[in-house]
């Protein structure tokens, strides 16, 4: 908790909470630590929030689906909610079933409803850089792509979910997220995505917060303009209003051919 007073950041994901029960504890300079329940006799996993004093009276709800999935709900102004799920993914050795899983119980959290959606956590799967044909993964990957990494852009493309981390240019030191335990591996294998390309303004990894973990903070920047936010809306509507005017002024009254003659008169 002292590292958090280093840098700003309304809420915070955790993993690897290890905790045997779900809390909510109230800390002393008034931010409010959420936390869910591992699994198993060793207590692996968990997930948690840690949500700044400035936010905690517009948190509408944190529920969590798992050790592996956690959804907090936050109100905005007038009747926008951000939606932050936040994950621990399976590690290398669970089985490929573990992994499926996780994205199904990743897809129910998914399923709420919100106006902006953030995901956010340590997916255990190394990206790269995008491919041919994707959309929602950047230019900007590190190291190679792996099966895990697959279904994770697999995913990300089905759900409409830009990869945050690929979509910014920054040096290697500003981009690995975890370190082997000889320190000669590193590799990004935490990402931020978000559903909407336009409210995310930067994506990196902390160097100055210290947990004494093998994983590195990564901080997104999200700004969402309300007055932006308006005019992207009244866009879509006219968009869709035009498309269907086209739809409509397309379709052609159709022909139907009767038995009836003409009679000529003599």
């Amino acid at each position: 908790m002292e590292e958090r007073k280093k840098i700003r950041c309304d809420v915070l994901g955790l993993c690897e909470t290890r905790g045997r029960k779900e809390a909510s504890i109230r800390w002393q300079d008034g931010c409010i630590v959420r936390l869910g329940r591992a699994e198993g006799a060793r207590s692996v996993g968990g997930i948690g929030f840690i949500v700044s004093k400035e936010w905690i009276s517009r948190v509408a709800s944190c529920h969590f689906i798992s050790s592996w999935i956690g959804v907090l709900n936050v109100n905005l102004s007038g009747k926008s909610t951000l939606k932050i799920v936040q994950t621990y993914a399976p590690t290398s050795a669970s089985d490929d079933d573990e992994v499926e899983e996780f994205y199904r119980q990743l897809d129910k959290g998914l399923a709420m409803k919100s106006t902006y959606t953030v995901v956010m956590g340590d997916f255990n799967a190394r990206v790269g850089h995008g491919r041919q044909g994707e959309e929602y993964v950047g230019r900007f990957g590190m190291g190679e792509r792996n099966e895990r990494g697959e279904r994770l852009a697999t995913m990300a493309e089905a759900r409409q979910l830009y990869m945050g981390n690929s979509l910014f240019r920054k040096r290697e030191r500003k981009r690995w997220t975890w370190i082997s335990p000889n320190s000669k591996h590193r590799n990004e294998i935490d990402y931020i995505l978000v559903d909407k390309r336009r409210i995310l303004h930067d994506v990196s990894v902390v160097t100055p917060f210290n947990t004494g973990s093998d994983h590195r903070l990564v901080r997104a920047k999200v700004v969402i303009d309300e007055k932006r936010e308006k005019m992207a809306y009244i866009w879509r509507r006219r968009k869709n209003v035009s498309e269907s005017t086209t739809r409509q002024s397309c379709r052609k009254p159709s022909c139907r051919k009767t038995g009836a003659r003409r009679r000529h008169r003599r």
